[in-house]
């Protein structure tokens, strides 16, 4: 008889798992983590790749008491408190991933001469161009500005094979937004809520050292900075 009856019950225990769920969501973003550091890699195609790692999952739409207060306080700081739409998902939200702690600026140096305008140690802001994407035009909108990208992919974006390849097919990827500047043009909203997917590209090649130790300072709006270097052979 204990064998019939877990016979019974096994099935709905499984099969409970996939239970679509439905919930009316007030924040796109459901899930907020936290960097405690910043890494640095040259991708197959020569650009810099920033990478937030560490810190992990922080809060979000579930989260209860001090958890809840700093989900709360993350959205009412990025303008996400009327999204108010019904969603349904399976286990877990698969959407509206962000983190704690917005980019406020960026700034990039190497230990070597790039050229006669940038001697060692002096910005080379002026020749990167930052690649990345945000869901704060789309949240700033009232969550009505959507990106098409499989008909306006930014022809700067097919540089980098991850960006020209996974963010077009990311889950809802009509709510992100391209960035696509030189390091000197950013403004402070060009940085909120900027995604993992995020890279530095040379708008040119040095006239002198090929090789260069490249510092990139971070620093967020809650006030850390980081300062990871890379080592980039230029070819």
């Amino acid at each position: 008889m204990k064998h019939i009856f877990l016979l019974l019950v096994l099935p709905i225990l499984i099969s409970g798992c996939d239970v679509v769920q439905y919930h009316k969501f007030r924040s796109y973003i459901t899930t907020y983590y936290d960097n405690q550091e910043f890494v640095l890699n040259v991708t197959d195609n020569g650009n810099i790749h920033i990478e937030g790692i560490g810190g992990g999952w922080l809060c979000g739409w579930e989260s209860e008491g001090r958890e809840k207060v700093i989900y709360d306080s993350l959205c009412v700081l990025h303008n996400d408190m009327s999204y108010n739409k019904k969603r349904d998902y399976i286990v877990s939200t698969n959407w509206g991933y962000s983190f704690k702690g917005d980019i406020a600026s960026i700034d990039v140096v190497s230990n070597a001469d790039f050229d006669e305008q940038h001697p060692a140690n002096a910005s080379l802001n002026d020749v990167m161009r930052m690649l990345s994407v945000s869901l704060y035009p789309y949240i700033l909108s009232g969550y009505k500005n959507t990106f098409n990208w499989e008909h306006d992919l930014p022809e700067s974006f097919r540089c980098e094979k991850y960006l020209s390849e996974h963010v077009p097919y990311m889950g809802d990827a009509e709510c992100y937004h391209p960035i696509d500047k030189r390091l000197t043009e950013l403004t402070k909203s060009d940085l909120i809520l900027v995604d993992f997917y995020t890279f530095l590209v040379f708008e040119k090649q040095p006239d002198m050292m090929k090789e260069h130790k490249l510092t990139i300072t971070i620093r967020l709006s809650d006030g850390r900075v980081f300062s990871p270097t890379v080592t980039k052979i230029f070819e």
